[in-house]
């Protein structure tokens, strides 16, 4: 029930008998000064109080002071309606005053007007001008990079708590993180791993043959697959598969205040979401690049036996000979590398993801996207450095 009260003069107490649910006492004592009181118990079972009508008053107002003395109860409902109140005065350019407001009560009306209808966001960035959109493209990217290395550093801290045995983290978490990234990969890792082995034995053979010198098909698979394209195309399948994961599922976490409920009881979420998802993937990445490696070999021995009607122990002898443990090495090297890139990107374009559902796609294409470019630029640094060396 709404009611509203003509007050003659204001004591600065209500009588009792007039205070009722979302009740509204109006006092005009001081010349164009509007003093809304409100009082008693406000509830949204009650319904929503009417709006004043700030237009039509005569004399004009020029002050409105909002007051909830008389006020025992309240909720959304008793916000909702200074909020209303404040709206109509600002429209009307009508100075308010809150200050005998209650603290809570002032701090949640605050909030509620802070920005309800999108007024004082930021543009979007497409109808900015050309030189505050070039300046946030600059600064951008420099800014992922700075919050990145912070990341990073967070990261090493929950490895360090994690082996002084001062970490959060859950052993059965890091075995569902283990075989979510290794053993349920082997199948797709397996598939494109033995087409590539085929794609490079072809295209050698085509080359080789000219030269009577088939056999060395096996040496070129061999060294491909070990050095380069092992760990790579690993690299790469598991960015989109593994990486995109990280970041979606961590991405809807925050959008559902799970990582916000996780401080709140005291948990770290780096230790109980990040430390898991990169030791897990730093150690299956090089498993599957072996097992890369393996599969891949066995599709050049395919094509090498069909095709080229290479005896198969002659081609695995020639396989043998032409790979050393430095070829072995140096992909396992590059696969742990690459682990963690996927697990670090991963996990914080997941812990950066905006709150809503277009946030968590945004960050999910962000972090496949970073994955692949740091990646092919980790390996290009590699080969560089190799080269140099002369390994």
């Amino acid at each position: 029930m709404i009611s509203f009260f003509a007050l003659h003069s204001y004591t600065g107490r209500l009588p009792i008998s007039s205070i009722s649910a979302n009740s509204i006492q109006i006092d005009q004592t001081i010349p164009g000064t509007l003093r809304v009181v409100a009082a008693g118990t406000w509830s949204v079972r009650d319904g929503l109080a009417a709006d004043l009508e700030l237009d039509h008053h005569q004399p004009p107002i020029q002050k409105i002071v909002l007051d909830a003395i008389g006020v025992t109860t309240w909720d959304s409902s008793l916000i909702e309606f200074l909020a209303r109140v404040e709206r109509q005065s600002s429209s009307l350019q009508i100075a308010i005053d809150h200050a005998a407001l209650p603290a809570p009560m002032a701090q949640l009306l605050q909030l509620a007007l802070s920005s309800p209808d999108g007024t004082g966001r930021a543009p979007p960035l497409h109808r900015r001008k050309l030189l505050t959109r070039l300046g946030l493209s600059v600064l951008e990217p420099w800014r992922d990079t700075l919050d990145l290395v912070g990341f990073l550093g967070e990261v090493v801290l929950g490895l360090g708590r994690l082996f002084t045995n001062r970490s959060s983290m859950r052993v059965a978490d890091l075995f569902a993180a283990f075989n979510a990234a290794g053993p349920q990969a082997l199948p797709i890792v397996s598939l494109i791993s033995v087409l590539i082995g085929l794609i490079v034995g072809f295209v050698g053979a085509v080359q080789l043959q000219r030269f009577g010198v088939e056999i060395y098909v096996a040496n070129l698979v061999a060294i491909a697959m070990t050095r380069e394209m092992g760990a790579l195309m690993t690299a790469v399948i598991m960015s989109g598969r593994t990486g995109a994961a990280y970041a979606a599922n961590l991405g809807t976490m925050r959008a559902n205040d799970e990582i916000s409920a996780l401080q709140t009881t005291g948990l770290n979420p780096i230790d109980f979401l990040v430390v898991p998802r990169v030791i897990a993937l730093v150690v299956a990445l090089p498993i599957l690049a072996i097992f890369a490696d393996f599969i891949g070999i066995l599709g050049g021995l395919t094509l090498g036996t069909m095709m080229l009607h290479l005896d198969w122990q002659l081609y695995l002898n020639q396989t043998i000979r032409s790979i050393g443990y430095t070829d072995v090495f140096l992909g396992l090297i590059k696969a742990v590398f690459f682990g963690v890139i996927l697990a670090i990107i991963g996990c914080w374009c997941g812990f950066r993801a905006e709150r809503h559902a277009q946030g968590v796609g945004n960050a999910t294409t962000k972090a496949v996207v970073l994955c692949i470019v740091l990646i092919i630029c980790t390996d290009a640094i590699f080969t560089v450095i190799t080269t140099i060396l002369g390994i």
